[in-house]
């Protein structure tokens, strides 16, 4: 636990954690089953989600969680297709 003025952080190491709806956003860095679970569990307390996650994971809802995934080098384009892929933007 780190407390700075006003803001508290919590740091947990397992993705099966409940939180309360005193929590305004998480930030997570889990594969994408993992992230798609927790954003679920979150959705009650409308917590915002920071969520960093595997490359070619369908994104978070973007009202509701801002998603990075981790790619290597030049794979970049293979991952703006699936995004526009699963969006339906074409």
């Amino acid at each position: 636990n780190l407390k700075n003025g006003g803001i508290e952080v919590k740091y947990y190491s397992w993705s099966q954690i409940r939180l309360k709806k005193d929590f305004i956003a998480a930030m997570t860095v889990m594969d994408c089953k993992s992230t798609w679970h927790f954003y679920e569990s979150t959705q009650e307390a409308s917590i915002l989600l920071l969520a960093i996650t595997d490359a070619n994971c369908p994104r978070l809802p973007a009202n509701h969680a801002i998603m990075i995934p981790i790619i290597d080098e030049g794979q970049e384009l293979s991952q703006i297709i699936f995004d526009i892929k699963v969006q339906r933007i074409l």
